[in-house]
């Protein structure tokens, strides 16, 4: 097989509003309107091996804008992190898989993130630091049903030119997905999301960690090489420290071609 018949191309956007102040497992009230609407557009490039290994690239340029009864309090544009993936499954066509990579710096940061109730680290398209990340998934199909059990953490090495510390996180998924027919698939799954604190400066921000649970339904269809995918994720509950903006509803959608 020729290289280029292992190549995966695919392009999709995200986009959420989160105007929900909480503290703690508690929402309270929100008397100024605090609110951030996030948007991203994203290439994917993906370079499947063999059998047991596969390699993939992502750009993502980002919109955030952060605002509240009085108008606009920040806005923010441009490249976020480009992710490095590489998947070893120890057996080919095996359920496991390992995940290693690294997010690069590439990204646009604000030269002097404020703290408040949205956390500094949510306002910028890049962390300024190198994010290595590790991950675990396995996947069994049984019939016209997959079962996949996934994880992967990401680790922030040192600090932003800004001194902007971001915390790790956490993200751990079971998703099960039924095969209507050859070309369909739909999918739900539950979704942790856990976050350390970030901080600025060498001081520990209070307010910047957080669990968030949420269920993540899906929508596939795939016609010869193309692919397409419709997603959400609508949090379910919120743990988080202090009183901090939590994460709204996310909608998505990704068209991908290739093999």
């Amino acid at each position: 097989m020729h290289w280029t018949e292992r190549m995966r191309y695919s392009v999709g956007f995200s986009t959420a509003t989160s105007n929900k102040i909480y503290s703690g497992t508690s929402e309270v009230a929100n008397p100024t309107g605090e609110e951030t609407e996030f948007q991203q557009w994203a290439l994917n490039l993906h370079f499947q091996q063999d059998a047991q290994r596969r390699w993939s690239l992502t750009i993502p340029t980002i919109q955030i804008e952060a605002r509240n009864n009085t108008g606009v309090l920040e806005k923010v544009s441009g490249l976020g992190d480009f992710a490095l993936v590489h998947g070893w499954r120890p057996q080919p066509n095996g359920p496991w898989e390992i995940l290693v990579g690294l997010e690069l710096p590439t990204g646009e940061e604000l030269d002097t993130p404020a703290p408040g109730v949205i956390p500094p680290s949510l306002l910028q398209p890049g962390s300024g630091t190198w994010d290595p990340l590790v991950g675990v998934s396995w996947t069994k199909v049984t019939g016209d049903f997959s079962h996949t059990l996934n994880g992967v953490g990401l680790f922030p090495l040192g600090s932003s030119d800004a001194d902007l510390d971001p915390g790790n996180l956490a993200q751990a998924m079971y998703r099960v997905g039924w095969n209507v027919n050859s070309s369909a698939e739909v999918s739900l799954g539950f979704e942790g999301i856990f976050r350390t604190k970030d901080k600025l400066l060498g001081t520990t921000l209070a307010n910047t960690s957080s669990m968030v649970y949420a269920l993540r339904p899906g929508f596939r269809w795939a016609f010869e090489d193309v692919t397409l995918f419709v997603g959400a994720r609508f949090p379910l509950a919120y743990d988080v420290d202090a009183t901090q903006i939590a994460p709204g509803n996310l909608f998505e959608f990704w068209l991908g071609y290739g093999g």
